[in-house]
């Protein structure tokens, strides 16, 4: 009977030690899904009466992604994100870069982007604009946009379009700085935004040179992370939300475990800097100084920077990128494949290994303590019968 009783203390002490251990997971998860909850708040909240006060407010990729990534996308009072394009609206999408937005919000929003206005297929559009060097550009523009380059290459690759990759990645490297990353023409300093950017557009492919492209952008952005900071490289200045979870979004798109260490550690982790910048409307600011000591125009929480912090708490609490996991799946060796899903559930899993494993360990040397302590008087009764 003492047997049985102690075999079903074991087996309840185990089940509530991993119950705490899920309690604690599911509460860190839970942190960010409020957190997304509020910002889904403040888009309809805040947001909607701009929008629908100001008709030229078309959005980004990365709210929809926001929108495609929660249910914000099913329900119609959140239609007013969605952007309506006419032939009307043609002139104002003239380079590589409007047109790679108007291609990746389309996609995201369920749209066909070679229909979505009469008459202009956009997607052969972009691709027209790959010149000579292999770059995105407008032919008539004397400054081409690196940022347009990579945006073109996702917009493309979401929708496995044909266009010279080989000739684009040949760009790429072309464009790459000798101490790895990159930035604006005549820049000599990487842009750690812009590589974030770049290590987007990269990690789609599984062609030996992106790889290693990649994976050079990736130990840049390393060094940038600085105390739960992605920071300007070289200058250890502080970033700003844009950058920080644009650097966070391309990490996790890279294969990166950003819930372990280098990046989460028992004193920071990237998500905290995001999360300390959402306010009480659900809106996120440009930066904590800023949340702080309001000044300027960043007297309230902003549309862009609320957009891209959610794509990166969204993207950290489902554990992929978003961008490798929409449009086409891409198999060979010129085009790309899907990120492979981290070994962990969630940033906190760390925490969670430590906290269970300690209390596992604190259960077990009591149990084996009780255990020993009840066994003397059986252990002298055998010695006299042996007598």
């Amino acid at each position: 009977m003492k047997r049985s009783a102690r075999f079903i203390s074991v087996v309840l002490t185990v089940i509530m030690t991993f119950s705490m251990v899920f309690s604690v997971s599911a509460y860190q998860k839970s942190e960010l899904e409020t957190a997304i909850s509020s910002g889904i708040n403040y888009f309809k909240d805040v947001q909607k009466p701009l929008y629908e006060t100001d008709v030229t407010l078309k959005g980004t990729p990365f709210h929809a992604m926001m929108r495609a990534e929660t249910a914000m996308l099913s329900q119609t009072e959140y239609l007013f994100l969605v952007p309506s394009y006419d032939v009307n609206s043609v002139s104002k999408y003239g380079t590589a870069l409007e047109y790679a937005n108007m291609i990746i919000i389309c996609v995201m929003s369920g749209i066909d982007p070679t229909t979505v206005i009469n008459g202009l297929n956009v997607v052969d559009k972009l691709i027209a604009m790959q010149q000579s060097d292999g770059l995105f550009y407008d032919a008539n523009s004397t400054d081409p946009s690196y940022e347009s380059h990579f945006w073109s290459m996702i917009a493309l690759d979401l929708l496995n379009a044909e266009y010279n990759r080989a000739e684009a990645l040949t760009a790429v490297e072309r464009i790459e700085l000798s101490v790895g990353g990159f930035a604006p023409q005549e820049a000599d300093n990487p842009d750690i935004k812009l590589t974030a950017l770049a290590t987007i557009a990269l990690s789609r492919y599984t062609n030996p040179r992106a790889i290693e492209l990649k994976n050079r952008c990736v130990s840049l952005l390393k060094a940038s992370y600085q105390n739960g900071r992605f920071t300007v490289y070289g200058e250890g200045e502080e970033s700003n939300i844009v950058t920080h979870s644009l650097c966070v979004m391309a990490l996790i798109a890279a294969g990166e475990q950003i819930w372990n260490e280098p990046y989460t550690t028992e004193e920071s982790d990237p998500m905290q800097y995001i999360l300390n910048c959402q306010d009480e409307s659900g809106g996120f600011w440009y930066s904590p100084e800023y949340k702080e000591t309001p000044s300027g125009d960043h007297k309230s929480a902003e549309d862009f920077a609320s957009a891209v912090a959610m794509c990166a708490i969204i993207d950290s609490k489902n554990t992929r990128s978003y961008f490798l996991n929409v449009g086409e799946k891409f198999y060979d060796n010129t085009h790309a494949e899907t990120a492979p899903e981290p070994e962990v559930s969630g940033f906190e899993m760390k925490y969670v290994l430590i906290v269970g494993g300690g209390l596992i360990v604190f259960l077990a040397l009591v149990f084996i303590f009780a255990l020993f302590s009840s066994k003397p008087k059986e252990k002298k009764t055998k010695k006299s019968l042996q007598i």
